[in-house]
């Protein structure tokens, strides 16, 4: 279980200082150090003050040397050369270096950092695949967090994907795995909401849930609520790929493009279905379509519905003309 400090760590998005709406590591802010005292500083180097203090608390006794750190951890120019020249500059011992418990236990400063900055890389590129949106100052706040607490390549995944802002998520991994959910609901005859499609993407990205498990899940959603489909899925099929003649029949009725015909439509599925005496609901036959075709409004007002109408008046036209003599 994770220890106070490490609760800080994971609490990156609400670090406390007046930073937070900064959107670049080098913007200039005002806030408050790990001392209380109001300073003006980069954005990052809050985070990285606070970490440092979090790595070597007993740095924590000697504030001028706590910051002199942070501004050489903030323009990369720490290593051992500089720790023995601060340690002898502030006439204090070199194990002050040491870092204290956790994921970099017994390794240098310099290492430490450096798995930082490989950390940030990871974050950013992962990020950017998944189109999670993060400034800077977050992903370093996440590298810094990971490196401490040593986290695992799945807790890497989870941290990031948790950030997510569905109101602000751009193009990636996400976003494609939320499309193809809801594309795969229309199979299974339903119209997931974008909420349950995106909650699904994120528990495939995470490894929460397997891709094949949701195939069942909407395999197993369709069974209950269409009984008389349950023989198709048995048998391996879904059911748009049961009702893509029916849809393409009712198409060919209306005149109308298949792509029109939304299957998941309450309208058009009792069109491609019948209650049946014996066997309650079933798939309807093409002609069974065709006839329920015709009682949709718009099948008047096609060319095949005028033809015919022109051709029983001309049939009843000759029968009375015929009669008439």
């Amino acid at each position: 279980m994770a220890n106070q400090d490490d609760q800080k760590y994971m609490g990156y998005r609400t670090a406390g200082t007046s930073f937070g709406n900064a959107t670049e590591e080098g913007q200039i802010v005002t806030g408050q150090d790990v001392f209380g005292k109001t300073v003006t500083k980069p954005a990052i180097w809050f985070a990285i003050q606070r970490q440092t203090s979090f790595d070597f608390p007993k740095m924590v006794d000697y504030p001028d040397l706590l910051n002199e750190y942070s501004d050489k951890l903030l323009n990369g120019t720490v290593g051992t050369g500089q720790q023995l020249f601060l340690a002898a500059k502030y006439k204090v011992d070199q194990s002050i270096f040491r870092l204290s418990g956790g994921g970099g236990g017994g390794i240098s400063a310099e290492d430490r950092r450096n798995k930082v900055q490989s950390l940030i890389a990871r974050i950013t590129n992962d990020s950017a695949k998944l189109g999670v949106k993060l400034g800077n100052e977050e992903i370093a706040y996440m590298a810094t967090a990971a490196e401490k607490l040593n986290f695992s390549e799945d807790q890497l995944t989870d941290m990031i994907v948790n950030q997510i802002d569905w109101n602000e998520v751009e193009q990636g991994t996400l976003t494609a795995t939320r499309d193809q959910i809801k594309t795969m609901g229309k199979k299974y005859l339903m119209n997931l909401s974008d909420a349950t499609a995106q909650d699904y993407s994120r528990r495939i990205a995470t490894g929460e849930l397997d891709p094949n498990a949701l195939t069942s899940i909407l395999a197993s959603q369709a069974r209950t609520s269409m009984p008389w489909i349950a023989q198709y899925l048995d048998q391996g099929l879904t059911p748009e790929d049961v009702l893509t003649p029916s849809r393409d029949a009712i198409a060919q009725g209306l005149e109308l493009s298949a792509s029109d015909i939304d299957i998941t439509n309450d309208k058009y599925l009792k069109m491609m279905t019948v209650q049946d005496e014996k066997l309650g609901t079933r798939l309807a036959t093409q002609s069974e379509v065709q006839k329920n075709v015709r009682t949709d409004s718009r099948w008047g007002q096609t060319k095949q519905a005028k033809q015919l109408g022109s051709s029983m008046a001309t049939t009843i036209a000759q029968i009375f003309g015929k009669s008439a003599f």
